[in-house]
């Protein structure tokens, strides 16, 4: 018979950062939530960091999972990057607790294998929903062809366009969201340089959405993210 006793205490500990907070999940909280005897969750868990890790594994691999269906099915690129945001930080504004675990806790790198693993499945749906085939590592298709403002190359430039999309650090952002390299001649990866930049799009908006600035300024998060995708 397999043991379950390490779910079910993970279990009780996503039950607990739920309903009371990350405070209040502790080895014994969770063991008595659980039903098991004091020692039980010392068996499974060295600490209560890896009590934690093994709590943000499951919490990242429903985030993933969120995003991935979000994402999945969208024919353009610039309508995956849209899903993907709005998911992203949309999971993060309803799940407060759970994002400021995975994000904000101190994972020691190296200790936590099995995080690091679910943290390697998040990062690989950009590169398998999200980048331009050609990026990665695939052939490259006719969606690579078109230019970091989401149009024709040799299509006309839009009159109507706001000046800072001409800016460089605007048009940088655009190009690493597009797979491309915005530095060229820098030594480093463009597959992971674009990967980091959407990845690091997504968390701000998170940041911005769970801290209140959105609603302060009665922003909603959709026309946030409508006024950083080209059009």
């Amino acid at each position: 018979m397999v043991d379950d006793t390490r779910t079910r205490l993970v279990e009780s500990a996503l039950t607990l950062l739920r309903a009371e907070g990350l405070d209040a999940v502790t080895l014994r909280a969770v063991g008595d939530l659980s039903g098991v005897s004091r020692t039980a969750p010392y068996r499974h868990f060295a600490d209560k960091t890896a009590l934690l890790a093994a709590l943000a594994e499951r919490v990242l691999g429903d985030l993933t999972d969120h995003v991935a269906s979000a994402v999945r099915g969208r024919e353009s690129r610039r309508e995956r990057l849209r899903a993907l945001y709005l998911a992203y930080a949309g999971y993060a504004v309803a799940h407060p607790e759970e994002y400021r675990l995975v994000f904000h806790a101190k994972f020691l790198a190296g200790h936590h294998p099995a995080l690091e693993t679910a943290m390697d499945r998040a990062v690989e749906l950009i590169v398998a929903e999200i980048l331009p085939p050609s990026v990665a590592g695939g052939p490259s298709g006719p969606e690579d062809e078109t230019a970091a403002n989401g149009h024709d190359r040799d299509a006309p430039a839009r009159q109507d366009a706001p000046a800072h999309r001409d800016a460089p650090a605007y048009r940088g952002a655009l190009t690493c969201a597009d797979g491309g390299n915005p530095a060229s001649g820098q030594d480093h990866d463009p597959r992971e340089a674009a990967m980091v930049a959407v990845l690091a799009t997504a968390h701000g908006l998170a940041e911005l959405a769970t801290s209140g600035h959105l609603s302060h300024k009665a922003l909603p998060l959709t026309a946030v993210v409508d006024a950083l995708l080209p059009t």
